[in-house]
Formats: structure tokens, C-alpha cells, sequence
């Protein structure tokens, strides 16, 4: 499959450990700037597109899920997905100096495979502000 842009108006979805989800001050569950930290082995931060399925917000996370499981990544019931809009992010990146791509790149099993290209790790600001204005919503995995 080839690669494309994902549409500002779609959603990109992150899977979050139970560490990179903390309480704000009035109790609503936030995402960690941590969440926007590319792993060691990638060259962006990896996700899905979560519109590659049809469907309800929730069935699409769903279909998300069970690929992610049956390409052997572990969920547990306290992981969440972080929606985040590829437009904010796209958004952000440009008030913060970085030009961000948010991109579809299938890979093999993987087909809703995703990833935000441009993300420095070293740059404290812009993955706060990925965090802060960037995610929507969170979506348990259970």
C-alpha cells in the first residue's frame, strides 16, 4: 500500500499506557507530553488512523485495538487511545517552528499504521503542547 497524508479533518490515534494518562487539577484525565516521545526504534511517533475503518468513533477504535492485539502489541484494560486531530497537530507543530506530517504508512498486518513525522524529542514545548491542545479525547482500549 502506498503512503499517504491523513486529512486535518481525521483522527490520529495513540496507544497510551496507564503512566502517560494523569489526573489535572480538576480531576479530568490528561495526556503526558511523554505521549508525543518517539520510541527509540521509530523515525515518528506511531499510531493509527483511526478513519481507515468506517464507522462510529468507538467501533473504528475497536477495529484499531483488535489490530493492534492480533499484530502482538499488548493492550491491557488500563491503556487508552489518545484521538488527537491531524490538523491540531499539523497546527501545533507550525506555531512551534516544526513542520509536522501526519501520515498513512501500512505496514504489512498493520493497515490502519500511522505516524507524525517531524517531532523532536528534545523539544519540551511542543510535545506539552501536543499533549494539552492536540488530543480530544482518550478511548479505554478494554
Amino acid at each position: 500500500m502506498r503512503q499517504t497524508d491523513i486529512p486535518n479533518e481525521h483522527h490520529f490515534a495513540r496507544h497510551l499506557s496507564a503512566g502517560q494518562i494523569v489526573p489535572s487539577d480538576d480531576g479530568i484525565q490528561v495526556v503526558t507530553p511523554d505521549a508525543f516521545r518517539k520510541r527509540a526504534n521509530e523515525d515518528g511517533v506511531s499510531g493509527a488512523w483511526l478513519e481507515y475503518y468506517t464507522g462510529t468513533t468507538e467501533c473504528c477504535a475497536a477495529a484499531v485495538v483488535r489490530e493492534w492485539k492480533a499484530a502482538g502489541r499488548t493492550v491491557r484494560p488500563s491503556h487508552k487511545l489518545a484521538l488527537a486531530m491531524a490538523g491540531k497537530i499539523k497546527e501545533v507543530g507550525i506555531r512551534h517552528g516544526r513542520p509536522l506530517r501526519v501520515r498513512h504508512e501500512p505496514d504489512g498486518p498493520a493497515s490502519s499504521y500511522a505516524q507524525v513525522r517531524g517531532i523532536l524529542d528534545t523539544e519540551a514545548q511542543l510535545l506539552e503542547a501536543l499533549a494539552r491542545e492536540a488530543v480530544i479525547s482518550l478511548i479505554p482500549c478494554a
